[in-house]
């Protein structure tokens, strides 16, 4: 994998990630004792900032995706949480969001996340050999399974919702949410995001196991949005529902739940 450097840094110049630390239990804060080593990655005309966590004999990464408005080093505390389980993560900021850019932000759309990601996972087996399971949180849940699908190399997949848009009713509740209106984005980004039908329908889903850790306070998905995906789904599937916790699950029980719920995924994985 082609690696740059590059002057914006998380760990030294862009430390306003911070402030999130403090809505977490404090065995999940980040501290200068295990901080991600931060990576940049250039694919095509797209520079990628990656955090990577790495735990000792880790047998199997995760791959971290984010959600609109959000960043690989938001999701760090869970990364963390993992890593001290025995797993590797490597979590991606998906241009424009975080530290990554491109070059050519016109030609940015959904489809070239897609791509962006299933490059990524072919790099980081070819890196190690390790097997990736996805782990998408909000809207980065469906483009999780649209790059399980697109990929084929993915050993399982762990989303937080399922916001299929080609679904009228699901796509009404995205336009109306009014956190998602205020995030600057390409419209083509947009427009393509909200016309994207999955590649491979539910139905027909065979590639690897799924874990769906669903908020129940989740005010901007409900449960009934990602039911209806989840439940046309084929192959070995299984959901949580996290107590009392919100669209980001902070709260608890909730953090606790999807801990156990997401170790015990793994595990299995692991033993298959």
């Amino acid at each position: 994998m082609e690696s740059i450097t590059n002057s914006l840094t998380y760990n030294e110049s862009v430390v306003y990630w911070k402030k999130y630390q403090k809505f977490f239990p404090e065995e999940m804060w980040l501290k200068e004792t295990n901080l991600p080593t931060e990576e940049w990655w250039v694919w095509n005309d797209v520079h990628i900032h990656l955090d990577r966590m790495t735990a000792p004999n880790a047998k199997m990464k995760v791959m971290f995706i984010h959600g609109a408005g959000g960043n690989g080093r938001l999701l760090a505390p869970y990364a963390l949480m993992l890593q001290q389980h025995g797993y590797d993560v490597v979590s991606p900021d998906l241009p424009p969001y975080g530290l990554s850019y491109t070059e050519s932000l016109k030609t940015l759309d959904y489809r070239r996340w897609i791509d962006i990601l299933t490059e990524l996972i072919e790099q980081e087996i070819k890196r190690d050999g390790k097997p990736v399971v996805l782990l998408g949180t909000s809207i980065g849940g469906m483009l999780a399974y649209h790059t399980a699908t697109n990929s084929k190399q993915v050993k399982g997949l762990i989303v937080t919702t399922f916001v299929d848009t080609s679904n009228p009713k699901v796509r009404d509740q995205v336009m109306k949410d009014p956190r998602a209106a205020g995030t600057k984005i390409p419209l083509r980004l947009l427009r393509t995001f909200l016309n994207m039908k999955p590649m491979v329908e539910p139905e027909n889903f065979d590639i690897c196991p799924v874990l769906l850790i669903h908020p129940e306070v989740d005010l901007m998905t409900p449960f009934t949005l990602s039911e209806s995906f989840f439940n046309r789904l084929n192959g070995k599937k299984e959901y949580k529902i996290l107590e009392g916790a919100g669209h980001f699950p902070i709260e608890q029980p909730g953090l606790e739940q999807m801990r156990v719920a997401v170790l015990s995924f793994l595990k299995e994985l692991e033993n298959e």
